[in-house]
């Protein structure tokens, strides 16, 4: 079975031309690309403010796609969720939420914010394994990220994808 997966951050589905929130153009992307999987960065859910919809559950009707799972990484204001996400035409048959340790020693002066791993495995043929991770700005970050996702990758059938803030050349992916 031949699955087309595709990667997209979001920016909280943030049309750049009208600078609103909007569901139908990040949808019609989507559709264009004709993925069955699909790797959210950037997404937020239900929270307090109203800003904070299901935004991975939004998407996935507008698709007509029946599963989704939201990752949350962070709560700002401690009451509005944000992470990753995934969407997928085929069946989720697990999900978690595997938290990136923070560096215990913050070495840089940019912005720290804590990030998340989403694993899950998708009922598509023999099985597979998706990961989608969103890594923070900072080479320490960056580190903890490359560690954790290397302590869950499968042996077989996995793929990993996200917004790595690094170029593919970076030594600190080498493993």
């Amino acid at each position: 079975m031949n699955v087309k997966l595709m990667s997209y951050n979001t920016q909280h589905c943030l049309n750049f031309l009208t600078r609103n929130i909007d569901f139908d153009v990040i949808a019609d992307t989507i559709k264009k690309c004709e993925a069955d999987v699909i790797g959210l960065q950037e997404i937020r859910d239900q929270g307090q403010d109203a800003q904070y919809q299901p935004q991975a559950k939004i998407i996935a009707e507008k698709l007509g796609y029946p599963y989704y799972y939201f990752a949350e990484a962070i709560r700002f204001d401690g009451v509005n969720p944000y992470g990753n996400a995934i969407i997928s035409r085929y069946p989720i048959r697990s999900a978690e939420t595997i938290l990136i340790p923070d560096p215990e020693i913050k070495k840089y002066d940019g912005y720290y914010e804590t990030r998340c791993l989403l694993k899950a495995t998708i009922d598509a043929g023999r099985g597979l394994t998706v990961l989608v991770s969103h890594f923070g700005l900072n080479p320490d970050e960056h580190e903890n990220a490359v560690e954790t996702v290397v302590s869950h990758i499968p042996k077989e059938h996995c793929v990993l994808m996200g917004d790595f803030n690094m170029k593919p050349d970076n030594r600190i992916l080498d493993p």
